[in-house]
């Protein structure tokens, strides 16, 4: 969305899609490029090839901006799981970034060293993020993202609440 430069790329936290930016995405389209998008396996992206490693979704990020034409250099903008990303992609490519925004960044040895209830978390997460992806598949997730932008949150979040089976609650 949007026109200029810096392009503002964003990424969203585990196990969020790009409709984390539903709000955010066209507000910044205002003055500025702004993309969004889904990391393999999540939303309407298929999953990618495993091991998934934050070194693989950089990589996978930066052939998407190449591919999909979006100039650099870039201001990233990361949530949660999402700042591994901008911060691995500053550090391998400096040259391609010129900003970053860190939205509730998380420390690596949150997920290095992991407790049994970060474990169940991760577990939920995980349920999470497979419900997603075939919700965002079967269209639902965009009528969902619609409730919101109509200002139907009450509507949006029990329909998510009915959809995922209490497995919102898990991961959080």
């Amino acid at each position: 969305m949007g026109e200029g430069t810096p392009a503002v790329v964003m990424d969203s936290g585990f196990p969020a899609s790009s409709l984390s930016w539903t709000f955010v995405q066209p507000a910044v389209a205002r003055f500025t490029h702004a993309c969004s998008y889904d990391r393999a396996g999540l939303g309407w992206s298929d999953a990618g090839p495993m091991p998934r490693s934050s070194r693989q979704i950089v990589e996978e990020l930066r052939a998407l901006l190449l591919n999909a034409g979006v100039e650099g250099p870039f201001v990233l903008v990361g949530h949660s799981f999402g700042t591994f990303t901008v911060r691995l992609f500053a550090s391998t490519y400096p040259s391609d970034v010129v900003g970053m925004v860190l939205v509730d960044p998380i420390h690596p040895s949150e997920w290095l060293e992991m407790t049994e209830a970060g474990a169940r978390k991760l577990a939920g997460a995980i349920r999470f993020s497979r419900y997603g992806a075939l919700l965002a598949r079967l269209g639902v997730a965009r009528l969902i993202s619609a409730l919101v932008r109509l200002g139907a949150t009450g509507l949006a979040l029990s329909s998510v609440s009915l959809l995922m089976g209490g497995t919102m609650a898990e991961a959080d």
